[in-house]
């Protein structure tokens, strides 16, 4: 069987490899500029790569972006050229990448090392802006983050948490038993990713991240067959019953009870007056039926409806939100079939079941076009990535005692 390493793959794919990742750190607070980049490249695979195929998930997107895009003019939400740019080309482009690398490099060693290496470096720069805060100002005392290419400007803890999201997700991975040494390995990256999110979400007070956490060990465990999720049900009750013990014995449970963290987690009960999300929900999707061309008609007492798709259907109208819930849907159904295909590892599965709730979460209780919109680009470059993996069998050339494809899990 033909076996391919990180760094023959590095090699051939370098130009692309390294823009993304200075795209993801937005290295120099040049993203923008890496963007316009990335989409050149894409449209240099689409014009010059004959294998690469335009698909229905790319005209969907395309439908999505350029009805934004259009109604963004017809409400008088002014941008400029290069955001409107930036905004049709940089998903597509990503998702064009994501579906062009895999379709090259169909291995399992390689997907894995795209995965965590470039969700590694969407969070490093917030990780590391998170520590610099904590030696200015002290842990947990500063909810807005200094990040570290822009000095001058607080990012609020929402923008800078939402990078975390795949550090939180990928935790339940920990207790899923790996076919292979490579997955076994990996396990020691997911857990310094976790306490990545976990130092910087408790630094600034940020609740989402735990709630991402949940979902995914529960998803993960209905995953599992009754003797495996005995097991990992002990496990975790283990681990939590340490946990506790350890702060306890250490004086850190009063601690935490005194910091605004807990009182975030648990006595926070709109005490500033702000409207609650759920609400502002409710506002939103009614007047979608009232005003279905958009505009931010509804009024609320915020700038965004933190939600993806309400926030689209009430600043750009259900044009743009029909659009979107297909691409949705298509990202949703076809996440699925990789998680139900069992010739794949259960710690494969379970690892595109982790992203997916990962970003479907982030994106339910969030601000993402107008807030956090590299965090979609993200997300369409692991959707092109989940394309060709429907499409095309993945290829295990880590096993030596088993080079086959045919790995069958409960």
């Amino acid at each position: 069987m033909k076996k391919i390493s990180i760094i023959k793959f590095f090699r051939e794919e370098l130009f692309f490899l390294i823009l993304l990742y200075l795209y993801f750190v937005n290295f120099l607070n040049f993203g923008a500029y890496f963007s316009v980049l990335i989409a050149i490249s894409a449209f240099y695979i689409l014009i010059r790569k004959n294998k690469f195929k335009w698909d229905t998930n790319l005209s969907w997107l395309l439908a999505f972006l350029l009805l934004y895009a259009f109604f963004l003019e017809y409400n008088s939400f002014s941008m400029s050229f290069l955001q409107h740019i930036m905004l049709i080309s940089t998903p597509i482009a990503l998702y064009i990448l994501g579906k062009y690398l895999i379709e090259r490099f169909p291995y399992i060693n390689i997907i894995y090392f795209i995965v965590f290496s470039f969700s590694f470096a969407f969070s490093i720069i917030p990780f590391v802006s998170n520590i610099l805060d904590t030696i200015e100002n002290g842990y947990m005392n500063n909810r807005d983050i200094l990040m570290l290419w822009i000095p001058d400007i607080e990012f609020a803890s929402t923008l800078v948490g939402a990078k975390f999201t795949l550090n939180m997700a990928f935790i339940a991975l920990v207790f899923v038993k790996g076919a292979f040494k490579l997955e076994n390995k990996l396990k020691k990256y997911v857990v310094f990713f976790f306490l990545m999110g976990v130092f910087s979400l408790s630094n600034m007070s940020t609740r989402t991240g735990l709630f991402i956490t949940g979902l995914t060990l529960i998803g993960v465990l209905l995953m599992m067959n009754i003797k495996q999720q005995f097991r990992y049900f002990l496990y975790l009750t283990v681990i939590v019953i340490i946990i506790y013990y350890v702060l306890e014995s250490f004086g850190l449970v009063d601690w935490f009870r005194e910091s605004n963290y807990y009182y975030r987690l648990f006595e926070e009960i709109d005490d500033t007056g702000k409207m609650p999300r759920v609400f502002r929900w409710g506002i939103g999707i009614s007047g979608m039926f009232e005003y279905p061309l958009g505009g931010k008609k509804s009024v609320i007492d915020g700038f965004y409806m933190h939600n993806l798709w309400i926030d689209t259907g009430w600043k750009v109208g259900v044009l743009p939100l029909i659009a979107l819930l297909v691409f949705t849907y298509r990202f949703i159904k076809i996440t699925l079939k990789i998680i139900h295909n069992k010739t794949n590892t259960l710690f494969f599965r379970a690892t595109v079941l982790c992203i997916t709730i990962g970003f479907i979460s982030s994106f339910m209780v969030e601000p993402i076009i107008e807030g956090l919109f590299e965090n979609f680009c993200f997300c369409c470059l692991f959707f092109g990535i989940f394309e060709t993996i429907k499409n095309k069998p993945i290829i295990y050339n880590t096993q030596p005692n088993k080079p086959t494809v045919n790995y069958k899990h409960n």
